[in-house]
């Protein structure tokens, strides 16, 4: 018996449009109520989750769908701040990128990242991840 998270909201972080759509696409696969939020570079995140940036809106969401390489700030220095912030510690944030650098996977997981994915070529492995890191995320058994 599954239980998952009626609502959930996820929140994206990736510098590239096309993710995002396919990411989205690839959560509405799974038949949850979920609502989506995106947001294109590091600062915007970290602004977003702390309320600092121009609106004021702060969002905490129940979990980070992020990329590594994105502008102004990148995903491992977006992922420290989320971490050392008494606030944001525990939202889960889970890593998709380019990246296939073991490098990459190790120092984020170091930092506390919930898991590192490399994003797949096929949409097929994407929709397998989305459900993975849905069922990490939200699954009681």
């Amino acid at each position: 018996m599954e239980t998952t998270k009626n609502n959930a909201h996820i929140l994206i972080a990736d510098d590239d449009l096309d993710d995002h759509y396919i990411i989205k696409e690839a959560i509405e696969k799974l038949n949850v109520n979920h609502t989506c939020t995106s947001v294109y570079n590091g600062l915007e995140l970290i602004q977003l989750l702390k309320g600092t940036g121009k609106t004021g809106e702060k969002l905490l969401p129940d979990m980070i769908i992020m990329d590594l390489n994105m502008p102004l700030l990148d995903g491992l220095g977006a992922l420290s701040q989320i971490k050392e912030n008494e606030e944001l510690r525990n939202i889960p944030v889970y890593i998709l990128s380019t990246s296939r650098f073991e490098y990459d996977k190790q120092k984020a997981l170091q930092l506390g990242a919930n898991n590192f994915y490399s994003k797949p070529y096929k949409f097929e492995e994407l929709k397998d991840i989305i459900k993975e890191i849905y069922n990490r995320t939200f699954t009681v058994f």
